[in-house]
């Protein structure tokens, strides 16, 4: 099997991930994987797929999931979404994951989870003819297993936002006072393992602001690509903002972004969201820098427009 290259978007939820890996797979050499942690679930329910098929009718995943798991494959998809649990519960125990010893005894451990996802990654190369993917699960943990599979090259890219944003974000989309907390604290713990993780990665890893992709996509789209080595897509690009989005070779599912996978735009204009600026946020802002004291300061601090006092 030809050596493959995963790049893994990492980090929290409401970062605009599912839109980064949409434009960083248009070139035909490249394969959107979505959210792969979510697939043992998608697959187990038939989910709808963004090719207008349920994903056991789907002319990639129809053929993936049994050439991975054999023809009657609910079980194996059952047991592999429990392993995966398992192998995400134990490398969260594992604090250095740049430490060989520990890592191999956690590969180790978790030799049958491992062994099914590369076998599945081995099926997509061969279904698809790609070598190159995009992984948006954003969980680390999923990032270390991709990178433990057999033949891979993994590189780590870091999307973080403001957590007060993404406090406010989740806020609005789960209607709970304190959802803010609960996923500041998640994205302070992701943040912690990417840092602790990014010294062994060195060049391999990669951090790159919402704010600046927000920005200006078109630049940081390429700057990506130059880093991980991808084919361009800039004429993908009608300006640096405005981008026409071809949908005939994505393969995406739920729980991803919902709204972008329902719409399937063919032009999308990319802004930063600011809305959540605004004071009347106050709380949730506050609980997002006390939920990830000290990390959350530096991003904050870096990001603040003039005149913002939030």
């Amino acid at each position: 099997m030809t050596r493959r290259k995963i790049v893994a978007i990492s980090g929290s939820g409401r970062t605009g991930s599912t839109l980064l890996s949409l434009l960083l797979s248009q070139h035909k050499s490249i394969l959107n994987l979505g959210q792969l942690r979510d697939l043992w679930s998608a697959w187990s329910v038939d989910a709808p797929c963004t090719c207008g098929h349920r994903l056991g009718r789907c002319p990639v995943y129809s053929v993936v999931i049994p050439e991975a798991f054999g023809t009657n494959p609910a079980d194996g998809v059952h047991e592999m979404r429990r392993s995966m649990k398992a192998f995400f519960r134990d490398a969260a125990d594992v604090r250095d994951w740049g430490a060989t010893d520990a890592v191999g005894s956690l590969a180790a451990r978790h030799t049958g989870f491992i062994t099914q996802l590369t076998a599945v990654l081995d099926a997509l190369q061969r279904v698809t003819g790609v070598n190159d993917f995009v992984d948006a699960s954003k969980a680390p943990e999923m990032a270390l297993a991709l990178g433990l599979t057999d033949e891979t090259d993994l590189r780590v890219l870091n999307l973080v936002r403001d957590p007060r944003a993404i406090a406010v974000s989740w806020h609005k989309r789960r209607g709970q006072a304190f959802a803010g907390w609960e996923f500041s604290r998640v994205w302070a713990k992701r943040q912690q393992a990417l840092s602790r993780w990014s010294k062994t990665l060195g060049a391999r890893f990669m951090e790159v602001r919402y704010e600046e992709f927000a920005t200006d996509a078109r630049a940081t789209i390429e700057r990506i690509q130059a880093w991980a080595g991808l084919a361009s897509t800039a004429g993908t690009f009608a300006s640096k903002d405005r981008a026409v989005i071809s949908w005939s070779r994505q393969h995406l599912y739920p729980p991803a972004n919902e709204r972008i996978l329902a719409e399937r735009a063919a032009l999308v204009t990319i802004a930063p969201a600011e809305e959540w600026r605004d004071r009347r946020h106050w709380f949730q802002h506050t609980l997002a820098l006390l939920a990830t004291h000290p990390d959350g300061m530096r991003y904050a601090r870096t990001v603040r427009p003039s005149g913002d006092r939030t």
